[in-house]
């Protein structure tokens, strides 16, 4: 059974929603545009990870091999898109 579809304008009540609604909605310029680059750096981190947990170097190497692993490319990520200002 399907249920009830909120109108367009009505908002979610969830708390959870309800508090990043009110966090975002006190957030000036500044911080706002801090949050979303924030947000695009944990993106961009997450998405080379998932590709960096298929190669085969990462799923052959120990835990201090993984550990290392994940942190260069993290190290790398954050070089490209602060030091080289390339973002992609």
């Amino acid at each position: 059974m399907v249920g009830k579809r909120k109108a367009e304008d009505e908002l979610s009540n969830n708390p959870h929603t309800v508090k990043a609604r009110t966090r975002a909605a006190g957030l000036g310029e500044v911080e706002k545009s801090i949050d979303m680059a924030k947000r695009a750096d944990t993106a961009a981190i997450t998405y080379a990870f998932k590709k960096l947990r298929k190669q085969s170097n990462y799923i052959n190497a120990g835990d201090n091999g993984k550990r290392r692993l994940k942190q260069d490319m993290t190290d790398e990520i954050v070089r490209r898109r602060y030091v080289i200002c390339r973002l992609y």
